[in-house]
């Protein structure tokens, strides 16, 4: 339900018993209550924000990625490079990924002769390259870093050859023949992948998984939480994952502003902003009485958070994968 932030204020109002004989609102009476409104309701739906029952729906849809070169052979399993030049080939490849540790080369060919296209390394920006491409890591690297890339091809038989002149380590090489307009649309190959989620998301409720074949259930080993929003797909999963959530709320800067909030949030911030205007006139036995609701009223609101999936504690090897 929506309510405005000038319907719960007008609602505050009427418990100060600030209303006219008539029963209405003069603004000339009350013009210092209206001024500090919006900051108190902003103050009020950030504490409301996990009990009130209002949450996002969010779906994902997700299907297994083809990698030309293989799953099991490419993705988790970590290659040194010791100065030399390894390559590898799949036929009808048109996008690339591969991720490395250290300074090193990428060539790029198909029947011999150079292949361009874009990349992208580490996020950043989309840079066009005719045949090689050369990686230089940040100093300090600990970690594997993604290089991607699309490919201008005939659809013939293209060969990725990764080599360095000092040692490094490369994994989860792909040669895929998906067409992606630009490099940063190229999905990541590798065990698990992090799903981007909605800007305003907060914190996850409840995780449901469809399947294609009729399946449905709450929660999959197929998908685990790192911290309270980051969610990870396993790269074989296909199939809609649902997510209930709960939304960052907007902050509110007006009383125009339309809240979308359920009728016992809404009942509580009437009193929250009664309370403080009550303090604000030092009557303590108002406030008082209007802290005490609003308590009651934001117990109520609270509601019991959906079973969540187990945590994955191990990561799948994906060599035992059969």
């Amino acid at each position: 339900m929506a309510y405005t932030g000038q319907e719960i204020f007008d609602r505050s109002i009427a418990i100060l018993d600030e209303l006219s004989d008539t029963g209405t609102i003069v603004d000339s009476q009350i013009a210092e209550y209206k001024y500090r409104a919006p900051y108190l309701l902003d103050l009020w739906q950030k504490e409301m924000a996990k009990s009130g029952d209002l949450f996002k729906t969010f779906e994902l849809s997700c299907f297994r990625k083809n990698n030309l070169l293989g799953d099991v052979s490419q993705m988790g399993i970590i290659k040194e490079n010791n100065g030399e030049s390894q390559a590898y080939s799949a036929t009808g490849a048109y996008c690339f990924y591969v991720e490395v540790d250290g300074d090193c080369t990428l060539t790029f060919t198909e029947g011999g002769a150079d292949v361009s296209g874009t990349y992208s390394f580490n996020g950043g920006a989309e840079t066009a390259f005719a045949g090689t491409i050369s990686i230089s890591v940040p100093a300090g690297t600990t970690s594997f870093l993604p290089v991607r890339g699309v490919l201008t091809t005939s659809g013939g038989t293209v060969t990725m050859t990764i080599s360095g002149t000092y040692y490094f380590r490369h994994s989860n090489r792909a040669l895929s023949p998906y067409k992606f307009a630009s490099a940063d649309k190229v999905p990541d190959f590798k065990p698990w992948y992090k799903a981007t989620m909605p800007s305003d998301f907060k914190s996850r409720s409840q995780i449901i998984s469809e399947y294609p074949n009729w399946q449905y259930q709450e929660g999959s080993p197929s998908v685990k939480w790192e911290g309270a929003n980051e969610l990870w797909v396993m790269f074989s999963y296909e199939g809609t994952i649902r997510i209930k959530y709960i939304p960052v709320p907007t902050k509110i800067t007006a009383l125009t502003q339309t809240l979308e909030i359920d009728d016992i949030a809404a009942t509580s911030g009437s009193y929250y902003l009664a309370e403080h205007f009550a303090m604000a006139d030092q009557n303590s036995e108002l406030a008082a009485r209007c802290k005490e609701k609003f308590r009651e009223l934001k117990m109520e609101s609270m509601i019991k958070q959906p079973l969540q999936p187990a945590e994955i504690k191990d990561l799948y090897s994906i060599s035992e994968i059969k």
